[in-house]
């Protein structure tokens, strides 16, 4: 079997991200699934399961009709928010500093690119970080790495590109011995064309050393594979880590996927049935005048008529509520709202606590505060790693994604009470200032002594901007 084949468990999971990936973009994207995602009426098909001709055409209406309601794109993008509703904690050392304003090489930010990966982790049941280095021959100075940029990047690749994994025991340990991403090669031709080829990068362990090489579609190698020399040596280890979500079999959105689905295609029905009975018909019996027919035009100031007297006109309209077609949407609705769209959520009279309304975010929050974790984890090894390759102490890097997601309003009433224990010296303004900040009224960003000569340089009549 060749390298660029792709896995069983790839083939297996393929499918089921490309659905998600259409519900995460919306409505457009769903529809240009057609028949993928919205499935045609019986009477639209012939015997083998194939659209008719005339079925064709009810389809093509049956799909301008439907409306898929973006429960999971929004759920995704209000999830993700949660994350960067704060800052990430950055701290890098000065040799790798460069990532957080160009981590791959193109000028992403590191941040820019933590945003992509937290939208994967919910989307795919996994990603990939890569530390790469430009190819290069031979030793490289110092001064001639950093006079031709040559240093460490960070790629990210969405689950779609990691077409094959494998894990062995290597140097007795139980570590990846095999990986192979295919990407998408950008050239221009001198007809000035641009085409776009795949191509596969093979990052395997030979011998217990990390080798890398490059194959075309072709299968034919490109680049042969070679060791790859890490601060001038050989790494027992390749530098790709893994962001997996949950257990890497499903995604945390494919229950809600589902849900949504089976919405657009009930939705299509009643969509379908208001259609075709939202409109009266109008019927004449015993017209004898054929000939001479007026009885084509209805509205206002228009009347129908015949020299038959015993002629006879009518309109026929059916109830057009949607009965139980309507029921089922609005339970589907409350369905994805539990799964993850809060917006949805149907209002009610009844009233509600704060605390009850925190409780209710509990078991969503744990789950975004996993993938946070989970794609912290993968920084924090993937820059450690380009430290290492600059030869860098190790153990001075710390990357952590926000994981508070249930903002702590203060009261008029605590705020008063810590005012009050402050001014009785029950409490020093140190801890004051940082139920403030908790309570997210005073910056995080500033401490109580930077918050105290503040007020001094204000209570002396000049202000910081004045210096």
């Amino acid at each position: 079997m060749s390298l660029i084949t792709t896995s069983q468990r790839y083939g297996n999971q393929i499918a089921s991200v490309e659905t998600n990936r259409a519900a995460v973009y919306g409505q457009r994207a769903i529809k240009l699934g057609t028949t993928k995602y919205l499935k045609p009426l019986p009477s639209m098909l012939d015997p083998s399961g194939a659209l008719t001709k005339c079925g064709q055409k009810d389809y093509d209406v049956y799909l301008e009709l439907a409306l898929f309601l973006n429960a999971t794109g929004y759920t995704v993008d209000g999830l993700s928010g949660l994350v960067f509703r704060k800052d990430p904690t950055l701290e890098l050392q000065a040799n790798v500093q460069y990532l957080e304003t160009n981590v791959d090489g193109v000028n992403s930010t590191i941040i820019n690119q933590m945003q992509l990966a937290v939208r994967d982790a919910f989307t795919t049941p996994e990603s990939a970080l890569l530390v790469d280095f430009p190819t290069v021959e031979g030793r490289v100075s110092k001064k001639t790495a950093e006079d031709n940029n040559l240093r460490p990047k960070i790629l990210f690749f969405p689950f779609e590109s990691i077409i094959k994994k494998f894990y062995s025991t290597v140097n007795n340990k139980h570590q990846l011995s095999l990986a192979v991403i295919r990407e998408i090669q950008e050239t221009l031709t001198e007809e000035f064309e641009i085409e776009y080829n795949p191509v596969y990068r093979v990052l395997q362990l030979i011998d217990g050393v990390y080798h890398q090489g490059l194959k075309d579609d072709a299968d034919n190698w490109v680049n042969e594979l070679k060791p790859v020399l890490v601060n001038g040596s050989t790494s027992p280890e390749i530098p790709i880590f893994f962001i997996t979500a949950l257990d890497g079999i499903k995604s945390p959105v494919d229950d809600l996927v589902d849900v949504n689905l089976n919405h657009y295609n009930m939705f299509a029905s009643y969509a379908n049935k208001e259609h075709s009975s939202g409109f009266p018909i109008f019927w004449e019996s015993g017209v004898q005048d054929i000939e001479n027919d007026n009885n084509n035009k209805v509205g206002p100031n228009v009347k129908w008529v015949s020299q038959n007297t015993e002629a006879q006109f009518g309109i026929l309209e059916t109830a057009g509520d949607g009965g139980s077609l309507r029921a089922y949407l609005e339970d589907r609705k409350i369905e994805m709202a539990a799964l993850g769209a809060e917006f949805l959520n149907p209002t009610t009279n009844a009233a509600e606590s704060g605390e009850s309304k925190k409780l209710d975010k509990i078991a969503r929050n744990a789950t975004t505060a996993d993938i946070a974790n989970t794609v912290s984890r993968a920084y924090q090894d993937a820059v450690e790693f380009a430290v290492k390759w600059l030869g860098g102490s190790e153990g001075e890097v710390n990357i952590q994604l926000n994981t508070d997601y249930i903002p702590q309003e203060m009261n008029p009433q605590l705020l008063t009470a810590l005012l009050a224990s402050l001014q009785t010296g029950q409490i020093s303004y140190d801890t004051f200032w940082l139920n403030l900040q908790k309570g997210e009224i005073a910056p995080m960003d500033r401490d109580s002594e930077d918050e105290k000569a503040l007020i001094a340089q204000t209570e002396s009549g000049f202000s910081v901007d004045d210096e």
